[in-house]
């Protein structure tokens, strides 16, 4: 009969422990900036691969946003936008409207996770070139996750809001609901997730929408 060995999460913590403290070791990196992170203390922590060599830190994540802007048949202006899914994080917000956005993936730009997220979550294809970078929070007090996240704005022109099919093909497992453009007018009707609307807002006055 194989023996059960029940682990304690003091005991997990120690091994995880012991193996950075061995990793740190074998990269001649004993400084103490490279310390193991204290727990429940905000520090950035030390990232390495499977044979213990440090590429780097993990610190504040960066994120991107998408406010896409386009007319309807009868010329007024709306808002791309989604509903959070049930698979989403945050239960809180699950129901709620968001403009597309999402973290950077690995060897990625910001113009380039800008377009993936917006494809991703919507179905929406457009280029780097139909998005300009208009703003950046970094203000941690505004984020519980203390992301650092860049703004986005895409004012289509030539097209009607109406034309657009929008696809769920590449969400995640129930990570959208549903996907429309929001009448400027209206957006006070629904509820936002983060502060969209707000920043929304901003960036049609912006551009004077």
């Amino acid at each position: 009969m194989e023996k059960v060995i029940r682990l304690t999460e003091g005991d997990l913590h120690k091994i995880v422990e012991n193996a950075v403290s061995k990793a740190i070791k074998k990269t001649h990196m004993e400084d103490k900036k490279y310390e193991m992170p204290v727990k429940g203390k905000k520090k950035n922590q030390p990232c390495f691969d499977k044979e213990g060599n440090f590429l780097g830190w993990f610190s504040r994540s960066m994120a991107v946003v998408n406010f896409i802007f386009c007319k309807n048949k009868k010329g007024r202006w709306g808002v791309l936008a989604s509903v959070r899914g049930e698979g989403t994080p945050d239960p809180e917000l699950r129901g709620s409207w968001n403009c597309p956005c999402g973290y950077l993936d690995w060897n990625e730009t910001l113009e380039g996770a800008a377009v993936r997220e917006l494809r991703e979550e919507t179905g929406l294809h457009v280029s780097e070139d139909d998005l300009e970078l208009e703003g950046i929070n970094s203000d941690p007090k505004d984020d519980k996750r203390q992301n650092v996240t860049f703004h986005f704005v895409g004012v289509l022109v030539d097209v009607e809001s109406e034309n657009f099919k929008f696809s769920h093909a590449e969400n995640e497992k129930d990570e959208v609901g549903e996907i429309k453009f929001i009448d400027l007018r209206d957006v006070d009707k629904y509820k936002w997730a983060f502060n969209h609307d707000t920043l929304l807002k901003k960036y049609a006055s912006m551009y004077n929408l």
